[in-house]
């Protein structure tokens, strides 16, 4: 049995998730700051130290970080070889300057796309396939890190999903894995959603036979989409 991770997807042309960032190479070259992110007096940024810096290494690091950039290690978050904090735009060039440092990524956040956004709209085919393959998806495990699923509840659900999900896991809203916003139950629905004669002809997902994980990152209107600091944790929890 193996599973597969459905991770966020980048398009801005759907109602979907969109985490895009802007990144810099921390190198010496990088002389003005101000050119690599224009507009901005502050960034919230990620710093990523190279694989070389051990963890006694990475603890330093911390405090060259913290000199460099004039912010408190206490007000800084970290995950393995990663930093998060907000800085000055102006101290990127020193903190770029280290030879641990690998990358600085400006943070961005995210936005739940929805059909009110500029080109968006239904998905039309242009073919209509058969629907018969001996590829199905027998024994296989589908992970979705979307918005939710569903209702919250694998046994209350669409029948396209009956007795096909293994379990829901909360992120962002402590015990609560609905889909408020329908985005990640219609990713389900296209991996693995039974089969059901419509007006349309055959419908359903491409995999029908698979059974699915579903991890749950919406959290309100205004605020819908928490992405965890290390996708690790995303990916961590379904394949253990």
């Amino acid at each position: 049995m193996t599973t597969a991770a459905a991770s966020l997807e980048t398009a801005n042309t759907t109602n979907t998730v969109v985490t895009t960032t802007s990144s810099i190479a921390a190198t010496p070259l990088m002389t003005h700051a101000a050119d690599t992110f224009p507009n901005h007096d502050r960034l919230m940024v990620d710093i990523f130290s190279h694989e070389t810096v051990g963890d006694e290494g990475f603890e330093a690091l911390k405090e060259v970080i913290s000199d460099a950039s004039g912010v408190r290690v206490d007000d800084m978050k970290f995950a393995p070889g990663q930093v998060r904090l907000s800085v000055e735009v102006d101290k990127l060039v020193a903190l770029a300057k280290d030879d641990r440092i690998h990358v600085i990524e400006e943070i961005l956040e995210p936005e739940l796309m929805t059909l009110d956004n500029d080109g968006t709209g239904p998905v039309t085919p242009s073919i209509t396939g058969k629907g018969d393959t001996l590829y199905r998806g027998k024994d296989q495990i589908v992970t979705v890190t979307d918005t939710g699923f569903d209702l919250g509840n694998p046994d209350n659900c669409h029948p396209a999903f009956t007795g096909r999900v293994y379990s829901l896991r909360a992120v962002a809203r402590q015990g609560e894995t609905d889909d408020p916003d329908g985005h990640g139950t219609h990713v389900s629905g296209i991996l693995l959603g039974r089969h059901f004669d419509t007006t349309k002809g055959l419908v359903g997902g491409i995999a029908p036979e698979a059974h699915l994980i579903v991890r749950s990152l919406f959290k309100k209107d205004g605020q819908p989409i928490i992405v965890p600091m290390s996708l690790l944790d995303l990916l961590t929890v379904p394949y253990d």
